[in-house]
């Protein structure tokens, strides 16, 4: 325990791109007791979504300096757009050298659905995507590089190509969608993108479909509390987080 006002457990820092209004109160309502999470902004002026996500991974690895003094326990890199356009063995190599720098665990929403993909033993995919086509094909490319079957692809029509356009998605749209997943041969069910909302359809969608499914929020949240071994064991012996009644109070 430290001896702190708040976040005696942990102090978890997320970097978040500058207009993004989901990932604070989605991880946040998943923090446990005892458990701060504390954010800074990842900005870019540039117009041209592609070249905004690229400079958003390059303020990450900036991204420790702006805690200042604060010491962090973990941090998270809250953009997995950027992951898929940078790709895994760039990223891993990037993230690693960060956090041996720092001293402290750093992992992305993408390194985070990879760890949950894989403690689940998931290998075929069903994805839903609240991209445009060409940073849709990005993630479909990644996901297929890590050894996954993406067995089924629905996306959600943005207004344009700028991907700022997933932050006007509501929990509805998600529902309304994902339905197209129904009886879909697949281990797992992705919601793709921390800028979409998706804490409050993961449980009723899991129950629909009868397989997990899972956010980029939702795994880096969970990622992150089990690299600190913060989890509480589920009831049912499950290996992700548990108690999405609490969480969604708190929203």
């Amino acid at each position: 325990m430290h001896d702190r006002e708040y976040g005696a457990r942990a102090v978890i820092g997320v970097a978040i791109p500058q207009a993004n209004p989901t990932v604070e109160p989605e991880m946040a309502a998943l923090m446990p007791p005892g458990v701060s999470l504390v954010a800074t902004r990842l900005t870019s002026q540039c117009s041209e979504p592609r070249e905004r996500l690229f400079q958003y991974e390059s303020g990450f690895h900036h991204a420790p300096a702006s805690f200042d003094t604060l010491k962090l326990d973990a941090l998270g890199f809250a953009c997995t757009g950027a992951s898929y356009l940078v790709g895994a063995a760039v990223e891993d190599e990037r993230i690693a050298e960060l956090s041996n720098s720092v001293g402290y665990p750093v992992m992305s929403a993408a390194q985070a659905i990879k760890a949950a993909l894989s403690r689940l033993k998931a290998r075929r995919m069903a994805l839903l995507s609240p991209y445009a086509a060409w940073l849709t094909d990005a993630g479909l490319d990644y996901w297929r590089e890590q050894g996954i079957e993406i067995v089924q692809t629905a996306t959600i029509a943005l207004p344009s190509s700028d991907t700022r356009g997933v932050y006007a998605i509501r929990n509805a749209s998600v529902m309304q969608v994902s339905e197209a997943f129904m009886g879909v041969s697949a281990d797992v069910l992705l919601l793709s993108g921390t800028g979409m909302p998706t804490l409050r359809a993961l449980e009723p969608l899991q129950q629909k479909l009868g397989i997990p499914v899972l956010s980029s929020n939702y795994c880096l949240a969970w990622a992150l509390l089990d690299r600190l071994e913060l989890l509480s064991p589920r009831a049912d012996g499950g290996s992700l987080l548990s108690g999405y009644e609490s969480a969604l109070e708190r929203l």
